[in-house]
């Protein structure tokens, strides 16, 4: 009998170790992969991600911790990742964290182009865990495999490259201001790349320059990136170098929320962009927007009435946002309601005048003279919820007397307004004047 009461003590004790070591017996994963991508990312130090979606799958047991076993396809060596949920995730719940990252240098092959992945181990939050046996099968999962299919998720709208003298004293360094929207209504986008392809007359040199996002700057699905990002030292050194004023710029290729990697199969359909020069729009020859053409219509007959000719306008049109039209030498923004009406208090204007050799008084005063007939015209063309024969009465009396007058004084006092002269550089890289003006309701900004 006592024999047999020590034996029955052992079989507990076996018993009590597998359910320690075995997650309450269970030998198949408690761990459940539904969907896995892996991605590259660039930029500032080289990155893989990992999208990962699991379930627990366990009968009674809370997990913390899941590590994966990884082995690249360019070698032997395997390699573990760690994924924690602090919180802990209950049976038949899923993870909450998706994405993590880890920095190629960390990994022992740095070129691998597929990754073999299995669950090597979890850990439950009662201390216990469970192991993989050599029957687990891995996971076969390529680097940026997971490919995007349909419409291109990331739309540019404008651009433009300038000096960062402000931040940057002691060295040359360039900024790139983009305004793009995540078409997407459902995954946010962590990862950018530009395409940036100089133009000289020894050809098109072409370079990439990433940016990938915080958690916190993540652009979520149906919304703006309108940023200012500083080009990493080696990308500036390179523009900088460049015998070239003009460049072409695309987005080249995204990485959405689910480590799905899209590539632009437009991308050579680029947006024009001159260093220190205007800003860069996507233009569309066919736009039908009918509130956009019953204005250019407007300004039409108004530098008609003052003896100017601007011709047909490029435009460009960011829904439910603002529309820039660009004629041969003046932009003219105007911004858009929900509708994508034509807000009929709110103008901006920009005059381009070609670089020249005359003395700076007479150079100003050419501007100057153009600037009084652009005022009136773009005015009365938009500030239509106003008199029109007090627009005009009050813009030309500025125009006249803003040495003495310095604003114009709307009887609608909620209006404000700017003006301004700046320096520009045109595609041969030569410098010329910008006349900048802005008339409305609310905070205005100089320029387009």
């Amino acid at each position: 009998m006592k024999t047999v009461k020590r034996n029955g003590i052992g079989l507990l004790l076996a018993v009590m170790a597998l359910l320690m070591l075995g997650g309450c017996g269970q030998t198949a994963s408690p761990v459940e992969i539904v969907e896995l991508n892996v991605f590259s990312v660039h930029g500032d130090g080289e990155k893989i991600g990992f999208f990962i979606k699991w379930k627990n799958v366990s009968r009674d047991k809370v997990i913390d911790t899941v590590i994966l076993s990884v082995r690249s396809d360019s070698g032997n060596q395997p390699f573990e990742c760690q994924i924690f949920e602090p919180d802990g995730i209950r049976p038949g719940l899923w993870n909450n964290d998706h994405l993590f990252f880890m920095y190629t240098y960390e990994m022992p092959q740095q070129d691998a182009k597929a990754l073999s992945i299995a669950v090597s181990e979890v850990c439950f939050t009662d201390g216990s865990r469970w192991e993989a046996s050599e029957r687990e099968q891995p996971i076969l999962v390529e680097v940026d495999g997971h490919k995007g299919e349909g419409e291109f998720p990331a739309r540019l709208h404008s651009a433009c490259f300038y000096e960062d003298i402000e931040n940057s004293p002691s060295y040359r360094s360039l900024k790139l201001q983009v305004d793009w929207t995540n078409t997407s209504e459902t995954n946010s986008i962590i990862d950018v790349m530009y395409k940036i392809t100089g133009k000289s007359i020894d050809g098109n040199d072409t370079i990439y320059f990433s940016s990938h996002f915080s958690l916190d700057d993540w652009v979520s699905a149906s919304s703006d990136y309108n940023k200012n990002d500083i080009l990493d030292w080696s990308t500036s050194s390179v523009l900088l170098e460049r015998d070239s004023s003009i460049y072409e710029l695309s987005i080249w290729r995204v990485v959405d929320s689910k480590g799905i990697v899209w590539e632009n199969p437009d991308s050579d359909s680029a947006i024009k962009v001159v260093m220190r020069g205007k800003k860069g729009f996507a233009f569309d020859s066919a736009s039908s927007n009918a509130s956009v053409q019953e204005l250019i219509g407007r300004i039409a007959e108004e530098t008609e009435k003052q003896g100017l000719d601007l011709g047909v306008p490029e435009v460009s049109v960011k829904e439910q946002d603002y529309c820039l039209l660009r004629y041969a030498d003046v932009d003219v923004r105007v911004e858009l309601s929900k509708d994508n009406e034509v807000y009929p208090h709110s103008v901006r204007l920009a005059c381009y005048l070609p670089p020249s050799d005359m003395e700076p008084e007479p150079y100003l005063q050419e501007l100057e003279k153009k600037m009084e007939s652009l005022r009136i015209c773009m005015c009365a063309a938009v500030l239509t919820d106003l008199p029109y024969t007090e627009v005009i009465e009050k813009v030309d009396q500025y125009n006249h007397d803003h040495d003495d007058i310095k604003r114009i004084e709307f009887s609608d006092t909620w209006y404000n307004f700017g003006d301004g002269i700046f320096l520009y550089d045109d595609e041969e890289g030569e410098t010329g004047v910008c006349g900048m003006f802005t008339a409305g309701k609310g905070c205005l900004v100089l320029g387009p």
